[in-house]
């Protein structure tokens, strides 16, 4: 008799055929960047008197993803509330009222929860269908209004620029001027191949900016290994290790090495990063690089080293480096310490 008595008053309060409720979408962010979570919910313009209530909404399935399951407002604590979201892009919700809603005014009927996919761009969220009940079914006609949502670009903040800390030019006629040192044959003391500093072959290194620096010829079997003198001393932070260099043959592997602490004070334990070609094939077209980030895990030194070595083959191969950069890059996009 309640129930009977609330819709003849509701219906008569307002008039049956003026009688309309709004709903409509409130987000708590409409242009979120990729990965960022946003909460959606649909409300109505007034919340008094409804015993009911089905709904189908749509969303852009490429571009969200539904991370939560719809929720029920408090307003619905005696209601019945059912959500579907087995299909992608839609999510299909009802509530029954064990009598009907107290909470007069605008208001949340149930809240969802929408994650933003990497691809940027506009969508709507919107209303496929909608409808609102008073007690014993009398059907409410019902306005729906969709909502814009934009998933914005994300631009990443500039990384500076790398600041160099020591070059290594090799101009110079010899090792020692240029306070490089040679460890013949290498840490296994193989037979040595032969260094020289020297101008290159015209148009051979065209980025060169003195047209000289080191060439390096090894036939099978030899090594080459040559070594700062002087340790690279640095703030903290991460450095980059940076080699120029060209061949002429492509059987000779090189190396650009870091070696923690000083190779002529014996302040080593091993602890290295370094660049590693087994081929010098890609390098006879024209002058490449080579590099390699490295962050000590303690102490603020740390030694340059160069090895060539001659592969298998008849013929012996010249491999000839322009200059050795140490950079100063920044911490925060490849230093060791996690943001």
């Amino acid at each position: 008799m309640k129930k009977i008595f609330l819709s003849i008053l509701l219906l008569t309060a307002s008039g049956a055929a003026q009688a309309q409720a709004l709903l409509s979408f409130r987000v708590s962010n409409p242009s979120p960047q990729p990965g960022e979570t946003i909460i959606a919910a649909v409300e109505a313009s007034e919340r008094y008197g409804l015993a009911g209530g089905q709904f189908a909404i749509r969303y852009d399935s490429e571009k969200w993803t539904l991370s939560s399951k719809p929720k029920a407002d408090d307003a619905l604590a005696n209601s019945i509330f059912v959500a579907n979201i087995s299909t992608p892009g839609e999510i299909k919700a009802s509530f029954a009222d064990s009598d009907y809603l107290q909470e007069a005014g605008p208001g949340a009927l149930f809240t969802f929860a929408l994650t933003a996919a990497p691809s940027q761009g506009d969508s709507v969220l919107e209303f496929a269908d909608a409808h609102l009940y008073y007690p014993l079914g009398q059907p409410i006609a019902v306005a729906a209004s969709s909502l814009s949502l934009t998933i914005l670009s994300v631009e990443a903040a500039p990384i500076p620029a790398p600041k160099p800390i020591m070059i290594y030019e090799f101009s110079f006629p010899t090792l020692k001027e240029n306070d490089w040192d040679e460890i013949r044959g290498g840490f296994t003391a193989q037979a040595p191949g032969i260094v020289y500093l020297t101008p290159f072959p015209d148009g051979w290194m065209r980025s060169s900016k003195d047209g000289k620096g080191l060439s390096i010829t090894v036939n099978a079997g030899e090594i080459v290994m040559l070594y700062a003198k002087n340790p690279v001393k640095y703030a903290s932070g991460p450095v980059l290790l940076r080699m120029t260099l060209r061949a002429d043959g492509p059987n000779a592997s090189a190396w650009l090495v870091g070696l923690k602490g000083s190779l002529e004070g014996k302040t080593m334990d091993g602890s290295n990063a370094q660049h590693y070609v087994a081929s010098a094939a890609k390098f006879l077209d024209k002058e490449r690089r080579i590099a390699a980030i490295y962050q000590p895990d303690s102490g603020d030194e740390f030694t340059p080293l160069i090895q060539v070595a001659g592969g298998e083959g008849r013929d012996p191969v010249t491999v000839w480096i322009d200059k050795v950069e140490i950079l100063q890059i920044d911490a925060g996009a490849f230093g060791a310490e996690p943001e």
